[in-house]
């Protein structure tokens, strides 16, 4: 698929604004984020040009405390909701939780994530998940030279280890 897009940012103390165009499949994104003293609010829409339909609603929540942060969104017109914890329990070490529910599909029940991130050194980090489905997510990224960073991923089926049901990856970031 094809894509050409545009972004326009606007910041200040607290707030955050973000329009995203995307020419050759005309949508257009854009969310705002509001805070203050640590609680947050945020929404999220998203307008598809040749239909002339909003494609995407989304809320948020939340809290930031100097080392942790709690949210809760609403997403897909509120048919989605996602509460998630993020704590930096060290200064080498970052934990997080996600419990997501679906109005739409209440027989799937509650999915939950547990993730973690430890940093090797100033250089490198590697980060693991787990689901309650029974994937597990494992990454490693090392900071070649200032601007380019190389990373290795792998999300094994834990629930299938015999069969080719693992995806692994490569990526090669450069930055400014």
């Amino acid at each position: 698929k094809r894509a050409l897009r545009t972004k326009i940012n606007y910041q200040q103390d607290n707030l955050f604004a973000r329009v995203n165009v995307d020419a050759l499949n005309p949508a257009v994104t854009a969310d705002v984020t509001i805070s203050r003293d640590g609680a947050l609010a945020g929404a999220e829409l998203a307008y598809d040009l040749n239909s002339g339909a909003v494609t995407k609603t989304n809320s948020t929540l939340g809290f930031a405390g100097p080392d942790y942060m709690i949210t809760m969104q609403g997403n897909n017109s509120l048919n989605m909701f996602q509460l998630a914890f993020y704590q930096r329990v060290t200064a080498n070490v970052e934990a997080g939780a996600r419990a997501v529910y679906d109005y739409k599909n209440p027989e799937g029940g509650v999915s939950a994530e547990l993730a973690t991130k430890y940093v090797l050194d100033k250089d490198a980090f590697v980060k693991a998940k787990v689901d309650n489905s029974g994937r597990m997510g494992l990454s490693f990224t090392q900071t070649l030279r200032p601007g380019v960073k190389l990373s290795l991923a792998g999300l094994f089926d834990t629930t299938r280890l015999q069969e080719n049901a693992h995806k692994m990856g490569a990526a090669l970031t450069f930055e400014a």
